[in-house]
């Protein structure tokens, strides 16, 4: 009795060695996602920088288009109003 049961906990543990990770596979593993967590998060900051770079360039960009548009309005308007004075003049 005692050798079958020497022998069932000998399977027992060949079973538990072939099918279960040890604390320092288990160790290894967990290292392993800390490092990926950790390359992740400066994957996630390299972008967020490219992010922002671009949305500040963007925003320079609109910036010199409302400069430029106004600047036409004002133009255009001032062209309007010359043309009307002269319209006036002429007419009257």
């Amino acid at each position: 009795m005692d050798h079958e049961v020497a022998e069932r906990l000998k399977e027992m543990h060949q079973h538990f060695r072939e099918h279960y990770a040890s604390k320092a596979e288990m160790a290894a593993e967990f290292g392993k996602v800390h490092v990926a967590i950790a390359n992740l998060h400066t994957e996630i900051i390299a972008v967020d920088s490219k992010i922002a770079i671009s949305v500040s360039k963007l925003e320079t960009h609109m910036h010199k288009l409302e400069a430029r548009l106004i600047r036409w309005f004002v133009g255009t308007a001032i062209a309007i109003a010359g043309v009307t004075f002269a319209i006036a003049r002429y007419v009257t």
